[in-house]
C-alpha cells in the first residue's frame, strides 16, 4: 500500500481500523481541491464508515493519494456537516467502485479532526 508522508501507511500503524469505525451509510458530496486549495468538480459518493480521524467512502470515480478532499453530507436535521482531509488510500473494490480512506484535518477551533461548523439551511 502507498503512504502519504504525515499519514504514513494506515494499517500498520493503527491509525484507522474497521473495529474502530461506526458503519454510516448516506450520500455524500465530494470534491478535490486544486494546488491553490480552490475546489473542483464535485461528484457523489457513498459514504461506508466514520470514526473521529477517517471517513471511508465507496465511489465510481477513484483519487490519488495524498489529494485534499472536502465532503458535504446533508444531516437529517436539514443541516449540512462539513468534513475536510487527505485521502490516505484509494483502492479498487469491486463493480467498478473505489474504496477511498480519508483521514480527516483538524479545521477550525473544534476539538476533532475535520469537523467545520454546522451550517442550517435557511428557507
Amino acid at each position: 500500500m502507498k503512504t502519504v508522508e504525515g499519514i504514513g501507511n494506515i494499517v500498520e500503524r493503527g491509525g484507522f481500523s474497521e473495529e474502530s469505525a461506526s458503519r454510516f451509510v448516506v450520500p455524500v458530496e465530494l470534491c478535490e481541491l486544486d494546488s491553490f486549495s480552490a475546489p473542483e468538480r464535485a461528484w457523489t459518493a457513498t459514504t461506508v464508515s466514520l470514526n473521529r480521524t477517517h471517513l471511508v467512502i465507496s465511489s465510481r470515480r477513484m483519487t490519488f493519494i495524498g489529494r485534499e478532499i472536502l465532503a458535504s453530507i446533508k444531516l437529517a436535521s436539514g443541516a449540512v456537516a462539513k468534513l475536510h482531509g487527505t485521502v490516505a488510500s484509494c483502492e479498487y473494490h469491486a463493480r467498478s467502485m473505489h474504496r477511498i480512506v480519508i483521514a480527516l484535518v483538524k479545521t477550525g477551533s473544534g476539538s476533532d479532526p475535520g469537523c467545520a461548523p454546522v451550517q442550517h439551511d435557511e428557507g
